[in-house]
């Protein structure tokens, strides 16, 4: 999966530095809200505010502002965001942010919002009002239903997106253009809605048809009907890489192996799709079938066409083990001799669903109730996905109030996300944490909070390099929209994206190599 998904909810131990004690957010500088997270460790469902922002709650997410924003200290107006009904898919969220106009703003991205006269004229557009000189909008009630559909998407983006800019384009005249346009079908209102998330040139803002936006929300659950392979959160160097099949399912069985580049389903090119477009092609009916044309990595290359069975999988994403080295000759020292008969406790998080942290947090127990006294975590492919599944990962093996990850929104404003209790994993433990060119997105988060945070040793590859984090919101008719809302930093403020993070401890593994093969015995 490749987002770096908000569910709705608080994300315990978001800091900011407004108004008061009371409020679990501490903010660095001054500007509007934005980014945030929630849920807590076991995770999503119901309402409750996105992240830790202060201010109104709604019922309906999509309701607008029309009071003044609450303002921080610093002047800047922090956000407001929407609350679901307890009925609403546990994973998605949509932003509703109040307007800045008028409100002076420190460290903010690009131009600032329109004025409050401004405001009222694009009020009086979307009310079906014609201004005087301005270009002729149809009425409201003469939208078409495709029309309504962009107008609703625009929308979105315009309240929540991280670039302010939008990619230095006039984002107003882009909707203008488009709800003036007739759409022939709904198909031909997907592809304008497409066109114009194009224009933004980010890969992780896209549309999501009807069957893209269920699959979404159901793998992020943890449950999916397909064939089992995982992809790069992007495409490398313009391919779609396989990081690695689900152990046990069809794709596994058939031969599909880690670094694998898919070409074509049932038949059909797949240029311009990215990861996730391909991701819900793949998936289906139970017992339906699918053909995947591949090719395995490294000479000699050659097409492999696999014909092959979707089943219901059920996404395990921790397995655990208690594990030791074996016995080797005798040590050169004393503590080496030590070091290797002691109990390790290996944790493989192949992905963060909403029960990732709950899962982590019981195999801690159980293995630590074993005798484990050193710890490797293995993120190797691991391609992200629940966002505060990293956060509360990290905060199992972190002291109390230490930094875990930076959020900046798209006027600059930092928002801390700490530690709120003390940790699972006693701190004299040793932790070595294994990683690949697969890791991404919210195992980035938690190999880059242990590291800098002198907790563990990075062992591996350099990481992916997915630093932005995605809302993905329902639209009216079933379908969906995923937004980049803001980018995240290190404890160290490193913005890691298209960059990765750097390992202490450079290693060339396999994919599929066993752990603890992969920790020279230097780190544990």
């Amino acid at each position: 999966m490749a987002f770096a998904i908000i569910p709705p909810g608080v994300l315990p131990g978001a800091r900011r530095s407004s108004h008061g004690a009371t409020d679990p957010c501490r903010r660095q500088g001054g500007g509007g809200g934005g980014g945030g997270g929630g849920g807590g460790g076991g995770g999503g469902g119901g309402g409750g505010r996105l992240g830790c922002r202060g201010g109104t709650t709604f019922s309906n997410p999509r309701e607008r502002v029309a009071s003044p924003p609450h303002l921080s200290k610093s002047g800047a107006a922090a956000d407001v965001y929407g609350r679901w009904p307890s009925d609403a898919p546990p994973l998605v969220t949509a932003a509703v942010t109040a307007a800045t106009d008028g409100v002076p703003v420190r460290r903010r991205v690009g131009p600032s919002r329109p004025s409050v006269a401004a405001a009222t004229a694009v009020a009086g557009l979307l009310a079906g009002g014609v201004l005087a000189g301005g270009p002729s909008v149809p009425p409201a009630a003469a939208f078409s239903p495709e029309q309504k559909l962009l107008a609703e998407v625009w929308r979105i983006v315009d309240d929540s997106y991280v670039d302010r800019t939008f990619n230095g384009q006039d984002w107003f005249k882009i909707r203008t253009r488009a709800v003036k346009t007739q759409y022939a079908n709904q198909e031909a209102g997907y592809a304008a809605i497409r066109k114009m998330l194009d224009s933004l040139k980010d890969p992780y803002t896209r549309f999501l048809t009807p069957s893209q936006y269920n699959s979404l929300t159901s793998a992020a659950s943890g449950s999916v009907a397909g064939v089992g392979v995982t992809f790069f959160p992007a495409r490398v160097d313009g391919e779609l890489v396989i990081a690695a099949p689900v152990d046990g399912s069809p794709a596994a069985r058939a031969g599909v192996q880690p670094g694998d580049v898919l070409l074509e389903i049932d038949g059909e090119d797949l240029s311009g799709l990215s990861p996730d477009d391909a991701a819900a092609r793949i998936r289906g009916t139970p017992r339906s079938e699918v053909s995947l044309t591949i090719t395995h990595p490294g000479p000699p290359s050659s097409l492999v066409r696999l014909d092959l069975v979707r089943e219901e999988l059920k996404l395990p994403s921790v397995v655990a083990e208690l594990v030791s080295r074996p016995p080797a000759a005798p040590a050169a020292d004393e503590e080496t001799t030590l070091r290797a008969a002691v109990p390790i406790g290996l944790i493989r998080v192949k992905g963060f669903t909403s029960s990732t942290a709950e899962d982590v947090g019981k195999a801690v127990a159980d293995l630590r109730s074993r005798g484990a006294k050193a710890w490797v975590v293995d993120l190797r492919n691991n391609p992200g996905g629940y966002f505060p599944g990293g956060v509360d990962v990290a905060r199992l093996f972190l002291p109390i109030d230490t930094p875990i990850v930076y959020v900046v929104d798209r006027h600059g404003v930092v928002d801390e996300i700490d530690t709120i209790r003390q940790p699972a994993v006693p701190i004299t433990d040793r932790v070595a944490v294994l990683v690949n060119r697969a890791t991404a997105s919210a195992s980035e988060i938690l190999a880059g909070a242990l590291k800098e945070n002198g907790r563990a040793v990075l062992v591996g590859e350099r990481t992916f390099g997915k630093g932005v984090v995605q809302t993905v919101s329902p639209l009216s008719d079933g379908s969906g929209v995923a937004v980049t809302i803001a980018r995240y930093e290190t404890p160290g403020h490193k913005d890691i994206n298209k960059k990765g993070i750097d390992v202490d401890v450079g290693v060339d593994c396999a994919a599929d190599a066993a752990a603890l093969a992969c920790v020279p015995e230097s780190v544990l």
